[in-house]
């Protein structure tokens, strides 16, 4: 599959993984369209993306729009279409995570995850599917995480949206295929982006060790650029599964046989760190005893 003078309409494509798989892309001839919300940032992309042209040819637009607004999501891609043309490829990247505690969150970061990673794709693939469909052609890509695969201590607001994709994009790929659109999902492992150093300010650390556990982990933290890489080829293939790295692609297809182990191996995990954090206290409560009686 080329990509030479396909319009990609990129939602997150700004910063992190979506702008990286916008500069391979654009590589590779096509036009393109990103959207996000931060239009200092969307500036900075667009002129990047400008100077890697391969031909003057080659458009490039940005358009800034919060797509888990169905109207601004609706207007977004109507727009792209006007500037552009119709979609052939449309990459959903625009995502959030908060990790935490249930019960130490409020319940309303649920539904603003929700809206932020699941709603933000419904609205911006339902407005490119019509188009597509009238065409009879196009592909559309949607990113979930490995988070979808086994759920996480500290993910209970992120997993959910993420799973919800998931199951989207199963009956997305059955409704689609007979109108001549593939359909693509995204399991990326870890990434450094601007969105990773966020969640990091509140991820606990049982959430932490889970996650980078070197057995039974997502592996190491990615380069965007290799991320992109990936994406690239699994959409140049048209694979319906695009899972990042061999632990993540084992959990793909290894299915719910896995689930019973990882979720032992991961209580595991959770007991030890929570057990070294109350002798922390209890060594920190004893210390502070000392120093008062020594006043």
């Amino acid at each position: 599959m080329s990509f030479k003078n396909h319009h990609v309409i990129i939602t997150g494509g700004s910063s992190g993984i979506g702008k990286a798989v916008a500069r391979l892309l654009v590589h590779e001839g096509a036009h393109l369209t990103i959207i996000a919300r931060n239009t200092a940032r969307l500036a900075t992309a667009k002129a990047e993306l400008e100077a890697a042209r391969l031909s003057s040819d080659q458009k490039i637009h940005s358009i800034s729009a919060d797509v888990s607004d169905e109207d601004q999501a609706y207007n977004a891609l109507d727009e792209a279409v006007e500037t552009i043309g119709p979609p052939d490829i449309l990459i959903c990247n625009a995502g959030f995570a908060e990790p935490g505690r249930f019960i130490e969150q409020p319940a309303s970061m649920v539904r603003y995850t929700m809206e932020q990673n699941f709603f933000s794709a419904v609205y911006i693939t339902r407005r490119a599917a019509e188009y597509m469909a009238k065409r009879g052609s196009g592909h559309i890509v949607l990113t979930s995480s490995g988070a979808a695969l086994i759920g996480v201590y500290g993910y209970s607001a992120y997993t959910p949206s993420k799973i919800a994709l998931r199951g989207f994009a199963e009956c997305l790929r059955a409704e689609l295929k007979p109108l001549g659109i593939a359909v693509s999902i995204i399991y990326p492992a870890d990434t450094q982006t601007p969105q990773l150093d966020y969640e990091n300010q509140t991820k606990p650390e049982e959430t932490r060790r889970c996650v980078h556990d070197p057995l039974l982990g997502v592996g190491p933290v990615w380069k965007t650029e290799d991320v992109a890489r990936v994406i690239v080829r699994g959409i140049k293939k048209k694979k319906f599964s695009i899972p990042i790295g061999w632990q993540l692609k084992l959990m793909v297809y290894g299915g719910s046989m896995l689930v019973p182990f990882v979720s032992w191996w991961y209580d595991r995990i959770i007991r030890k760190v929570q057990r070294e954090r109350t002798k922390r206290q209890l060594k920190e409560e004893e210390q502070a005893k000392g120093a008062s009686s020594d006043r």
